[in-house]
């Protein structure tokens, strides 16, 4: 049984930018990237926020596999035959994705062109468009998504699996709840929404728990209840994701 929420601490509250610990690259690039918008959009939300409050470096550092090879371990009911064998990143100049979520079509387009104007395509899938940034010597992604459109902020915090990623900024302000600064505090991985995706589900568990976030009583528990094909074909999944720093 997952844990019941509180709805006092989930309530979405303000703080000041400067709480974030790493904050400097984010400034650095501000001028290059379309503007974000806590009132009206778009939105920079989710990942690349936690990391800044954590203090954490964006590039792609990894910690020790033990924790993910545990996690596999668990689901399967048995050790897994090799430890998964991920050496650290050597990479110091690539960060995590900075996501950017919109209020309508009319909104994404026209922040797509102001991307053009400045950096390369990356990708483009019916999800999103991911656009390349060079600053500094520092390499960036940013993902325009629009798979889903929003009304608010806290509409696209609200749409976050886990609550730790339930963290929103334009530069001044953080949204949030005290249940996310809660949980980044004591390293809890706890859902957000009491739903599961299970194309994601086990991935983003596994990302989470390498960097440190330990899985909510029940959480694991799920992953029991589904049938041994998808169950089977996710490990194999996440495995090669976390052998190939797919994340």
């Amino acid at each position: 049984m997952i844990i019941i929420r509180n709805e006092a601490t989930m309530k979405f509250i303000r703080i000041p930018f400067t709480e974030l610990k790493l904050i400097q690259p984010l400034i650095d690039i501000k001028h290059i990237i379309p503007k974000p918008n806590l009132d009206n959009g778009p939105w920079i939300a989710g990942g690349v926020v936690l990391k800044a409050y954590m203090g954490q470096s964006y590039h792609k550092e990894y910690n020790d596999h033990t924790t993910a090879s545990n996690i596999i371990a668990q689901i399967i009911k048995k050790q897994t035959r090799n430890e998964l064998d991920a050496e650290k990143s050597n990479s110091t100049n690539h960060i995590s994705d900075i996501d950017y979520f919109f209020k309508n079509e009319s909104e994404f387009f026209s922040s797509l062109a102001s991307m053009a104007k400045l950096h390369q395509k990356r990708v483009s899938t019916d999800n999103a468009i991911t656009y390349d940034i060079s600053y500094n010597k520092r390499y960036y992604q940013a993902q325009m998504i629009n798979k889903h459109y929003f009304e608010t902020v806290e509409d696209v915090l609200s749409s976050f699996d886990f609550t730790i990623c339930q963290m929103a900024t334009d530069f001044e302000t953080v949204v949030t709840t005290e249940q996310t600064l809660y949980d980044i505090e004591h390293r809890i991985l706890r859902l957000a929404t009491g739903k599961y995706n299970p194309d994601n589900y086990l991935k983003r568990v596994l990302k989470y728990s390498i960097n440190g976030f330990n899985p909510e009583p029940g959480l694991m528990d799920y992953i029991t209840t589904w049938d041994d094909e998808l169950l089977i074909k996710t490990i194999e999944q996440a495995a090669s994701m976390v052998n190939n720093y797919g994340f």
